[in-house]
């Protein structure tokens, strides 16, 4: 005991030497961190942020985020700018090239001959591929091969294109491809960016439309696609299935003219959960972001969206073990479908549902108040682009309420015991800490006071644990 007071007292000093603070709720996390002689983590590791748990590599969580790519790209991106304002428009093209790519990820290959260059990009299943030289930017993506002649697929083709900005549809020797075409001195590298994703996003899910509306059409063998292992394909159908049921018999008793807003949370964050944990592709992916998107309807009345929310799960549950199988494979990302936000956007809207939330508590249905917190966090999954941090405490959350899923992927999750209620508080608090200190490498001034935590029932520490990720400081020091 001596020696560890002794080591803690080092580290103290040290901390504060580098210009750093510990905080007394800090102070109580650690001094029990030692009284406990935790076996998972070293108290070390713990100060330092060392962490082997977290950040699993067999499996990724949540939608891919431009904004959380290290600092140094951005000054790539400028000297991509600067190349291209000087004149030097292949040492900007090349200099644009590295700044899409996403290491460790192999997603950007180019080779570079004078001032022509050849290259290739990958965003999730599509492939775009191009060249760039005195002429400027010409970039294509191969969508699908078709049999036959369809007036109505062409008719489509021409649609989506009056809807886009950069790319187009186009046809040849029975296939169809996307294309971009940009003369030299418009091959900027902000022009570049927005053509590339439009192009990227569109050759990819959004390309999944043209599939299932035309049988004639086949889904190209150019395109990429890496097989999940039979294990992750089996666990997240299974779950993908079995949430679904769930929720149904969980708002089985309530009625959409009567019960809209409260069944909208539960059905909400059950459309939220399956993006983040599942990350699907294909026919469940589109079926599930309709599902979210019927939501935001204008028209609509909100009895009629609910019903057309449980329609559009049902579809889902109705998949072939074959149409499901194709809907889960791995990718590769270069662009998100979601831009950065602010710390004040995810804080502001959580303020707001923590109103919502209330209502439901202070009329003590615990359920539906748990259901109006996780529909909450979901929502800033989706549709805010989150700091690292946020993601792997939100992804911790997940693993707390539903640690069936993570285990039976190999990912130990031993947080909660819904049959007797209890929180492992050790695990979780050791889990937060080794999170914060991963990311306090980058943010010096974030912290996470798990003395705040109330682990009486699942909405107390539902509450607890999402208004402390509201007070996370996300200032960097000035340079």
């Amino acid at each position: 005991m001596i020696v560890s007071i002794f080591i803690f007292n080092q580290f103290v000093s040290f901390f504060s030497h580098k210009g750093g603070t510990i905080e007394k709720n800090d102070f109580y996390s650690i001094l029990e961190l030692i009284l406990q002689g935790n076996a998972d983590m070293g108290i070390f590791d713990f100060l330092l942020g060392k962490d082997d748990k977290i950040y699993n590599e067999t499996y990724r969580f949540g939608r891919f985020l431009e904004c959380n790519k290290p600092a140094v790209f951005t000054k790539i991106y400028n000297e991509a700018t600067d190349h291209f304002k000087q004149g030097r428009y292949a040492d900007s093209f090349v200099k644009f090239l590295d700044y899409l790519a996403t290491p460790p990820e192999n997603n950007v290959t180019f080779k570079r001959s004078g001032d022509s260059v050849e290259f290739s990009i990958t965003h999730g299943s599509a492939v775009i591929t191009g060249t760039f030289d005195s002429n400027g930017t010409f970039a294509t993506s191969e969508i699908g091969e078709y049999s036959g002649r369809s007036a109505a697929l062409f008719r489509d083709l021409l649609t989506k294109n009056f809807s886009m900005n950069y790319c187009c549809f186009c046809a040849k020797n029975n296939r169809i491809y996307l294309k971009h075409i940009s003369p030299l001195k418009e091959s900027s590298p902000l022009k570049l960016y927005y053509a590339i994703k439009e192009m990227a996003l569109k050759a990819d899910i959004h390309s999944q439309s043209l599939f299932d509306d035309f049988n004639m059409l086949h889904e190209s063998s150019q395109r990429e696609k890496k097989e999940a292992t039979p294990l992750e394909k089996t666990v997240k159908i299974k779950y993908l299935r079995q949430w679904i049921n769930d929720t149904f018999n969980a708002t089985s008793s309530m009625s959409p003219e009567k019960d809209a807003n409260l069944m909208s949370h539960y059905l909400l964050a059950l459309c939220y959960r399956i993006d983040f944990l599942l990350l699907p592709r294909g026919k469940v992916w589109k079926i599930n972001d309709s599902a979210i998107a019927i939501y935001s309807d204008k028209v609509l009345t909100q009895s009629e969206k609910i019903r057309k929310m449980i329609s559009f799960l049902k579809d889902i549950l109705d998949l072939s073990d074959a149409d499901m199988n194709g809907c889960f494979f791995k990718t590769v990302d270069t662009f998100a479908l979601v831009n950065a936000s602010t710390q004040n956007d995810l804080v502001q809207f959580l303020l707001d549902q923590f109103s919502s939330a209330k209502y439901y508590s202070d009329l003590h249905q615990e359920k539906n108040t748990v259901a109006v917190y996780e529909q909450a966090l979901g929502y800033t999954t989706y549709f805010l682009g989150i700091y690292p941090a946020v993601r792997s405490l939100l992804t911790l959350y997940y693993r707390i309420f539903y640690p069936g899923f993570f285990n039976e992927l190999g990912i130990k999750s031993d947080f909660y015991d819904a049959a007797t209620g209890k929180f492992n508080k050790r695990a979780i608090e050791n889990e937060i800490q080794s999170i914060i200190g991963h990311e306090r490498k980058l943010f010096p001034s974030l912290n996470f006071i798990t003395y705040n935590l109330r682990y009486e029932s699942p909405s107390r520490f539902a509450f607890t644990f999402l208004n402390e990720i509201t007070y996370l400081n996300f200032l960097q020091p000035a340079k």
